[in-house]
């Protein structure tokens, strides 16, 4: 795709969400030649704007202004971000809010590689991986992503099933593995449930 893509000035590898597969954006036509070339199976996003490509640049002091919001507290919790593909830095904290924003609007203006971002998180020690959107598709990249290697990629959210069974699905399948768990705040205390 690299190499098609570097023949058509008017198209853009938006996103690499697993080794084999590839988001690319830009001009129609350009993109229909560059589909036919590859002869593989493709489908149209179903929207039409441009994201994590070059044709970003121009707006990128637009984003970092629109990203550029008071931080409160340092999350305990180690985030990533698609800008380095490192664990974002958030000491000292009063100097961190402008930083923040430029690697949101950094992301916004380059390809996600979500395979390269999966990995790290991977080569830091991370196994299990749970993702918190719609759909399941987060967890199935990851799992292609991470192909013989030791980990579990869960959803939250499956399409169609209710969010109450997904979830106890979900904590099912965490403990089954062994992955340590309060689960605690799902049960009423005993007095509480029989004056109910």
């Amino acid at each position: 795709v690299r190499a098609l893509v570097a023949h058509e000035p008017r198209v853009y590898i938006t996103h690499i969400n697993t080794p084999r597969q590839v988001v690319i954006g830009g001009d129609p036509a350009a993109c229909q030649r560059i589909l036919a070339a590859m002869r593989s199976p493709s489908i149209q996003a179903p929207f039409d704007y441009a994201l994590h490509c070059a044709a970003m640049e121009s707006e990128k002091g637009a984003l970092v202004e629109l990203h550029n919001m008071p931080l409160e507290n340092a999350p305990a919790t180690r985030l990533y971000t698609a800008a380095s593909y490192q664990p974002m830095q958030f000491e000292p904290l009063a100097e961190m809010q402008g930083v923040v924003a430029e690697q949101v609007a950094r992301m916004l203006c380059s390809p996600l590689d979500f395979p390269r971002l999966v990995r790290q998180v991977y080569a830091d020690g991370a196994r299990v991986f749970i993702e918190v959107g719609a759909g399941g598709n987060c967890a199935r990249w990851i799992s292609e992503s991470l192909k013989g290697e030791a980990h579990l990629a869960l959803s939250v959210n499956r399409r169609g099933t209710d969010d109450y069974h997904t979830l106890v699905r979900l904590l099912a399948k965490l403990h089954s593995h062994r992955v340590p768990m309060d689960l605690s705040p799902l049960y009423q205390p005993l007095e509480l449930a029989e004056r109910a």
